[in-house]
């Protein structure tokens, strides 16, 4: 049997994974800390040895599920808010199956998955996430050995019928002002801020609401985000002047803490946007109307990409986007006016013409 070892290296971080490849010399990889180091060790010691692992090794699902995500976190490094997405997920397969372990994972379990999920009134769509996660899970869970044949005949039906991604509504300045001028009405000025923040800003609801004073700049005018979803952060994120006067009278002299005294609720939300005549707004269509915003003053998709954290154009394009400006200007380009205008023209005149 080959072997894989783990070691540390004097005055070096990380830590070391060492083996002999089939040419005999030695390899070594450095992994960030120990946990990732040993996940990475039986990986290796898997393929090197697959003279010695023909079974497939039974997991309980719970201890599957920490493995792989303990691979996500530390061999991948994927954001907090991801892996609390896949722990849910994931989670909802035990409770909906009954205990599994690795090895029953077959195309009848994903089935009554499917049809629990359905029961519950999840959407296609819904399913159809949940679906992905499990079969990210799966085409691990085989790398490693934890899966077998049955794991392989898993037919992913649903997968098949990928849904488009639903645009996201955005408010007009009226629409915007009203909901403002509700929420301050209904609820003072801590709303006004969260409001304020939402379309000034562009984050995400869990983001501001995790915002702290130490996060903020006022004389530089700029705030320190960082995503709970993606984990990515923009240092020095702008903001508008009026903005930053509105948050210097809320604040008072205060020097820490969380910037919003209030927590959130959806109760809340929900009688602001009736009483605003806009029950089909939710809080994210505050994060489309500031693209939206963006978009119609000239910006380019790139620079609101970056501002919505977006791993590509096409999202910011395609969903959090109105039609861009270039395409409206190229579309008023267009004569209509002389176009209609010449077809308006009394027969008579055109004939003499």
């Amino acid at each position: 049997m080959r072997k894989v070892w783990v070691y540390k290296r004097k005055n070096r971080p990380g830590v070391y994974v060492r083996w002999y490849g089939d040419d005999g010399r030695q390899k070594s990889r450095r992994l960030p800390n120990e946990p990732a180091a040993r996940l990475f060790q039986a990986r290796m010691q898997h393929e090197i040895n697959t003279e010695l692992y023909h079974d497939v090794v039974d997991l309980p699902w719970a201890e599957l599920l920490e493995r792989y995500l303990t691979e996500k976190q530390y061999v991948q490094g994927v954001a907090e808010g991801t892996l609390i997405s896949i722990r849910s997920l994931l989670s909802n397969i035990a409770r909906l199956c009954e205990e599994l372990d690795s090895g029953a994972l077959d195309d009848g379990a994903v089935k009554r998955y499917v049809a629990a999920r359905a029961r519950e009134g999840s959407s296609p769509a819904t399913i159809n996430k949940d679906l992905r996660t499990l079969h990210a899970l799966v085409r691990w869970g085989l790398d490693q050995g934890y899966m077998g044949q049955a794991a392989r005949q898993i037919k992913w039906r649903y997968l098949r019928r990928r849904e488009p991604a639903k645009a996201v509504k955005a408010l007009t300045l009226s629409q915007f002002a009203r909901l403002l001028a509700t929420a301050e009405r209904l609820y003072g000025l801590h709303w006004r801020i969260r409001l304020l923040f939402a379309i000034g800003t562009g984050l995400r609801l869990n983001d501001i609401e995790r915002l702290t004073v130490e996060d903020l700049d006022l004389e530089g005018g700029s705030l320190l985000s960082r995503s709970k979803k993606t984990g990515k952060a923009i240092p020095t994120r702008p903001l508008h002047p009026r903005i930053v006067l509105e948050l210097a009278a809320y604040l008072k002299g205060r020097r820490s803490g969380r910037i919003l005294q209030d927590r959130y609720h959806h109760t809340k939300w929900q009688r602001i946007r009736t009483a605003a005549r806009l029950p089909w707004a939710t809080y994210h269509n505050l994060r489309k109307t500031f693209g939206s915003f963006l978009a119609q003053a000239g910006f380019s998709t790139a620079v609101v990409q970056d501002l919505l954290e977006h791993s590509t154009p096409h999202l910011t394009q395609q969903i959090y986007l109105d039609v861009s400006p270039e395409y409206r200007r190229a579309a008023q380009a267009i004569p209509i006016e002389r176009i209609m205008a010449e077809a308006d023209r009394p027969a008579s005149a055109a004939a003499s013409g």
